[in-house]
Order: structure tokens, then sequence, then C-alpha cells
């Protein structure tokens, strides 16, 4: 391993650029054992999809973002144990 993080840098890098995705990135829950790893396209400019993995319950969600206007999106997500909508807003300054 290289110092500060970059071997793990590079490998989410690589990966995104041979793969075609925007993100890479571990998403934690409420408890030590609650983790995914999850990836992301924009597949257009206002939709955002995002696929996630839980090694340790074998659980996959799936989410979806809709950029409205004005600083509001719908989201969703389905998975094995929930399923959901929300209406977001922001501000951007």
């Amino acid at each position: 391993f290289e110092e500060g993080g970059s071997f793990v840098g590079d490998l989410t890098s690589r990966l995104q650029d041979r793969l075609g995705l925007d993100d890479i990135y571990v998403e934690g829950g409420a408890t030590s054992t609650e983790m995914s790893v999850m990836i992301g396209k924009e597949l257009f400019e206002d939709l955002y999809i995002s696929y996630g993995y839980d090694p340790f319950s074998a659980a996959s969600i799936f989410r979806a973002r809709y950029d409205l206007w004005k600083g509001f999106s719908v989201e969703t997500e389905v998975g094995a144990d929930k399923s959901g909508a929300d209406l977001l807003w922001s501000i951007e300054k």
C-alpha cells in the first residue's frame, strides 16, 4: 500500500474509468456490520442511478434520483427489506 490512501484512490479511479461509472464508494449503516459498496452513474443530466451490495447480509439496493427543478428532486430506493421514495430540497450557495 502507498501512503495517504493513494492506492485505494488509484484503484477506484481505474474501475470508474474502465466501467464508465461516476461514483464508487462505501456507505455505512447504523451498526458496524451494515455496509454497502455502492456504484453510481448519471445516465442523463437529471437522472442518477446507483446500486449497492452489502457483503455481510448479501442484500442489494437500487436507488434512482431525478432532479425536478429549483433544488427539488425525487429519490427512490428499492431493496430486499425496504423500499420508499423521498422528495428532497437542497439549496446551493
